[in-house]
């Protein structure tokens, strides 16, 4: 339920000795943030936030708004930093980007897996309906849907503020999983 916008100058990671990531760092807290209030709601996380947030945050951030968080994370998660890892890990390592994809695609279908397997038998009863109806949306807008492009290059060029986007083809539909 919480997106940052975690692009490459605003984003550490931290590794331990033996090179596995143990925590990411982001330094751009005040536009690049969404948190989806639905999950946070349905797994009673909503309550570990309230009175936590700083002020003028929680209007601002909170959002009833799916559409707009799943944009924003493809955006910076997908678009930003695995696909170009993907491109980049094929040409270093000898397979296709197709089978990079294809990869990426299961990968995200196995921490889906693992969401429902571990936090649906932790909900109420009457929750868990809707926390597996709402990993589906997610996985079929990481996996499935047309992605919204940003053209922050034209809009420079441009010189106006309006954001200027269009839809295009989902890179990990029609892989098959």
């Amino acid at each position: 339920g919480i997106s940052i916008e975690a692009h490459q100058q605003n984003t550490l990671m931290a590794f331990d000795k033996a090179g596995q990531l143990q925590a990411t760092i982001n330094r751009d807290l005040s536009g690049g943030v969404v948190i989806y209030k639905e999950p946070l709601e349905m797994t009673g996380l909503d309550a570990m936030l309230e009175g936590k947030l700083h002020a003028g945050f929680e209007e601002k951030k909170l959002s009833d708004n799916f559409e707009r968080r799943m944009a924003q994370n493809m955006h910076t998660t997908f678009k930003s930093h695995l696909y170009p890892l993907v491109e980049v890990a094929s040409k270093e390592f000898g397979f296709s980007k197709s089978e990079g994809l294809k990869l990426l695609k299961d990968s995200v279908s196995n921490v889906i897996d693992k969401a429902r397997a571990e936090h649906l038998p932790t909900l109420p009863e009457d929750r868990q309906q809707d926390y597996s109806n709402y990993l589906d949306r997610v996985e079929k807008a990481y996996t499935k849907d047309p992605t919204l492009d940003k053209w922050l290059f034209t809009m420079r060029l441009k010189q106006t503020s309006t954001r200027e986007s269009h839809l295009r083809d989902n890179p990990l539909s029609g892989l098959g999983v």
